[in-house]
């Protein structure tokens, strides 16, 4: 039998960028991720991110973008999973889309410098 199991993802609630593209850590993960690692196990953390309705909104987000870099490298982490839950869940739009996507575009060019 092949290995199945490649990595983890530490979860919940550990990093989130506010609407003012500050990046606030909440659980301090730097400590656990070598014990992950020293069995090759890939690493990723939980990054939520604030409401990015207009383009105002993405414009401050994505100026949060080095700093979640930054933080990724000091813990460690080989990645994020960004988790996106607009305030009001029940008006989803294309804007929404746009937006997130273009953030996750942004995040991941940056991620691969």
């Amino acid at each position: 039998m092949t290995a199945c199991l490649t990595g983890v993802i530490l979860c919940c609630n550990i990093i989130n960028v506010d609407a003012g593209g500050h990046v606030v850590e909440h659980k301090d993960i730097s400590s656990v991720v070598p014990g992950y690692k020293k069995y090759n196990l890939s690493v990723h953390a939980v990054a939520g991110i604030s409401n990015i309705t207009t383009a105002d909104q993405l414009s401050l987000v994505i100026k949060g973008i080095p700093n979640l870099v930054n933080w990724a490298t000091a813990a460690g982490v080989d990645g994020l999973v960004v988790d996106y839950e607009p305030k009001d869940h029940c008006t989803y739009t294309e804007s929404h889309a746009a937006n997130y996507a273009e953030f996750l575009s942004r995040l991941t060019a940056a991620m691969h410098k």
